[in-house]
């Protein structure tokens, strides 16, 4: 599983959320950021916290495209910079997509 996180100038929230993914019940989560030219310090906030900090843009859908395709795992998940997630979220998605109930 892959959690692509776009930001730009998300250095108040992008700690709580990366925390909230590295949090995850579910094993195996790679935490991809992609950052759109930030100027206050996100880059560096998230770096000891995702694997893959990566610069991309011009704008969110690309940042996405970005993350996507440095993403290595079976399942690909998109969240904002200012959100954090429960720690089963992950596990539940895995196991709704496993019995179909999300299609």
């Amino acid at each position: 599983m892959s959690v692509i996180v776009p930001t730009r100038n998300n250095a108040a929230t992008i700690e709580r959320c990366l925390q909230s993914i590295r949090a995850q019940t579910h094993p195996e989560v790679q935490t991809i950021v992609v950052d759109n030219g930030s100027s206050d310090g996100t880059p560096d906030l998230a770096r000891p916290l995702a694997d893959v900090v990566l610069d991309a843009g011009p704008e969110r859908s690309a940042q996405r495209n970005a993350g996507a395709r440095a993403a290595t795992g079976d399942f690909l998940v998109f969240i904002d910079s200012d959100m954090t997630l429960e720690p089963d979220v992950l596990a539940d998605c895995v196991r709704e997509a496993g019995t179909g109930a999300l299609s």
